[in-house]
């Protein structure tokens, strides 16, 4: 990144896994031309979106004028900041969640007592700007007031930034994205499992916010800082992204045959974290250089998604949280309000 903003070092790179000798990949499937055809047929217009994308990211990144605050450079150095909150706007949005919490727990506790796998769709609420307007306004109103919204603006360079996307999650022991990946394979899930970069390169910028205390045991947001500067050249990202939105970014048999089918240069995920091999020591130097946010309720996490993150692998309890999306806009009307 340039732009008048510290870029901070480029320490490293997205890990590169060895899938031809995974023992859940290449050791259990032979590549099959015809499908690996195919795949790579969906994947390069899917890729190429991406990669446009991610060069006007770049662009705006590389365009924008001097100044901004330091919560704005304090993310472009190290891909995160932290902020606490307390008082009346996050007590808001606590209370304009709180029916949505329930909702979600009840969908989670449904799916428990009935044996199916707690996915992320089920921990996952959505919501609808018409249909839960409060949560959005209040939501604004807190991010407003934490100078979120104007540190969206400065690193981007634009004139206002508008929130996008709000869910509401909880997070409980024993989710299927992060426990037994592999069912039909002996393969240890590793503890790299969640790490990813979003599949969207979009000027964004994004937020978790505590709605309770979220200690070591709750699945603390996690980040690596400066990893959003890592492979910011070449077609990495974009063949990472292209990957993320095909119809077979998924862990099933059939999904993982047609993956290693690819050509070697596309075998490359945007969520990789779950297919590191846990003794590996590219998963021990990832898990050294991850910022866990353990902290209270009224906790910001703001992060450039572009950064390897990841977040409620919970142990013990529940994670509670809000999550928000606040794109950069460049004409100041669509900036107003929530």
């Amino acid at each position: 990144m340039s732009g008048g903003f510290e870029s901070g070092a480029a320490l490293g790179t997205i890990p590169s896994i060895d899938y031809a000798n995974h023992p859940a990949y290449g050791r259990m499937f032979e590549p099959d031309a015809d499908l690996g055809a195919r795949a790579e047929t969906e994947l390069q217009p899917l890729i190429s979106a991406a990669s446009a994308a991610q060069q006007g990211r770049a662009h705006r990144l590389a365009t924008r004028s001097e100044g901004g605050d330091g919560l704005a450079r304090q993310v472009a150095r190290e891909a995160y900041a932290r902020l606490e909150t307390d008082g009346p706007d996050f007590e808001g949005l606590a209370q304009a969640a709180a029916p949505l919490v329930e909702r979600t727990r009840e969908r989670v506790s449904g799916a428990r007592d009935s044996g199916e796998a707690v996915t992320a769709r089920l921990a996952k609420y959505w919501l609808k700007h018409d249909e839960h307007q409060p949560v959005w306004t209040a939501a604004h109103r807190l991010l407003q007031g934490a100078g979120v919204m104007k540190a969206v603006t400065d690193y981007f360079g634009a004139d206002g930034a508008k929130l996008r996307v709000l869910t509401v999650v909880v997070n409980r022991p024993g989710q299927s994205w992060n426990t037994n990946l592999f069912p039909d394979a002996d393969v240890e899930t590793p503890p790299t499992a969640g790490f990813h970069i979003d599949s969207d390169s979009a000027c964004v910028l994004k937020t978790v916010i505590y709605l309770d205390d979220v200690g070591s045991d709750q699945g603390p947001f996690g980040v690596v800082p400066t990893s959003h500067h890592w492979d910011q050249t070449g077609p990495g990202r974009g063949r990472r992204r292209g990957h993320a939105r095909s119809s077979f970014g998924a862990r099933h048999p059939d999904h993982r045959r047609m993956f290693v089918s690819l050509p070697p240069p596309l075998q490359v995920k945007a969520a990789f974290g779950g297919d590191m091999l846990a003794a590996s020591p590219e998963s021990r130097a990832l898990l050294d250089a991850e910022m866990r946010l353990t902290g209270p309720r009224g906790q910001i996490n703001l992060f450039d998604p572009e950064a390897i993150h990841r977040g409620g692998l919970v142990e013990a309890g529940e994670r509670v949280v809000v999550i928000a999306g606040i794109r950069a806009v460049w004409k100041s009307s669509e900036a107003a309000g929530p």
